[in-house]
């Protein structure tokens, strides 16, 4: 099983790496394992896609600059429509795949100073909900995972410290993810501290 990333260095993604690789030395998954840079516009053939890049700003809407704003919209959602448009199109020739996104609980309540970033993770939420019908017969699985906050130093930088709710382990939330892998589902997880 040949497992792409995107958005696999620091925090979440870090912890979906180091997970799939323990598993990968326990025999569980995955043959091979690509990390997708920044840069990089197309993915690699591969049996699983998974897209965890993301950007908040937290501040009340009028308070965002333009430039996080599109920030926000091209890193959290367009870039993750332009990738799947291509993953999904050598998924479909095969007959085969898994495409895993990140989203947020953001998208599925309301949380102040969240809006445009809980936009763009409602944007993801409806392209796993389209994309699950649309692929169905192609044999191609579209998930979507939406964790409360994780512990995450990335997550802190963005403004917002909301510890003493409750948070998510990065750990324990890329379990997830394996897990989700190896039981080949088209589903939607929420997960809360």
């Amino acid at each position: 099983m040949n497992i792409v990333v995107a958005g696999g260095r620091g925090g979440l993604g870090t912890a979906i790496v180091d997970e799939l690789l323990f598993r990968g030395i326990q025999k569980d998954m995955p043959d091979e394992l690509y990390i997708l840079d920044r840069d990089e516009t197309k993915v690699p053939d591969c049996d699983v896609f998974i897209y965890n890049c993301g950007i908040g700003y937290f501040d009340e809407i009028d308070k965002l600059t333009k430039e996080q704003i599109d920030q926000m919209l091209s890193v959290n959602l367009y870039r993750a429509i332009y990738l799947t448009r291509d993953i999904v199109a050598k998924m479909k020739n095969k007959k085969s795949g898994h495409i895993i996104f990140t989203g947020s609980n953001s998208a599925l309540k309301g949380i102040s100073k969240n809006s445009v970033y809980a936009c763009t993770k409602a944007g993801l939420l409806a392209l796993q909900r389209c994309l699950e019908l649309e692929c169905k017969s192609y044999g191609i699985k579209v998930s979507i995972i939406n964790p409360g906050t994780i512990d995450t130093d990335g997550f802190w930088s963005h403004g917002i410290d909301n510890r003493d709710k409750g948070t998510l382990k990065p750990t324990d939330v890329a379990e997830i993810y394996a897990n989700l892998i190896n039981v080949g589902l088209s589903t939607e997880i929420r997960v809360e501290p």
